[in-house]
């Protein structure tokens, strides 16, 4: 059965939660660049290289995916500050429909994150370099 009230106070410990998952994220892109600077020490093939930077520009842009939803938390997260916190909020309301919107954003980035993070453990023990 599906809550039909929320409070805001529950809304913005989502919200908090969600930060720092994404926080999380963004620090593991930046332990795998790092691990790309390493392999590229090694004077990888061309093969290796080109697949190097692929990987490269999708870390680049899952940050910046990270960095665009962090910040729409924080704009959504400022319009609940001025709501009280005992007040619920119906599923109906815009409030309850812009935090729906923003956790189907966030499951899609999980996925979108989760095969990027195995396809370069795949790719770091296919080739160990």
């Amino acid at each position: 059965m599906e809550i039909s009230q929320h409070h805001s106070n529950d809304l913005r410990f989502d919200h908090h939660i969600w930060e720092n998952e994404l926080n999380f994220y963004k620090n593991e892109l930046g332990i795998f660049e790092d691990r790309l600077v390493d392999m590229l020490k090694r004077k990888p093939s061309k093969e290796l290289l080109r697949e190097l930077e692929q990987f490269q520009n999708q870390f680049i842009r899952q940050k910046e995916v990270v960095d665009e939803l962090n910040h729409k938390i924080h704009l959504y997260d400022d319009s609940l500050r001025g709501i009280p916190a005992q007040i619920m909020l119906t599923n109906d309301s815009n409030e309850i429909k812009m935090h729906k919107g923003l956790e189907d954003d966030l499951q899609i980035n999980r996925r979108l994150y989760f095969d990027l993070r195995n396809r370069f453990n795949l790719y770091l023990t296919k080739y160990q370099v």
